[in-house]
């Protein structure tokens, strides 16, 4: 059966206090929409750091 488009995939992570007050601060301001936004863009950020620097490596 193919993946419906879109469909994303839910992992649960656990952070310090001092890092979901940052980030509940960052979606009061409107910086991001919700927890999953930051989670998202976070993840997506170190993706492509990791590439890049496995890259540079070889």
């Amino acid at each position: 059966m193919a993946k419906k488009k879109g469909r994303k995939e839910r992992i649960t992570v656990y952070v310090s206090p001092y890092l979901y007050k940052e980030i509940k601060e960052m979606i009061n301001r409107g910086d991001f929409s919700s927890e999953s936004d930051v989670g998202y863009q976070a993840l997506s950020a170190f993706v492509s750091q990791y590439k890049k620097e496995k890259k540079k490596s070889k």
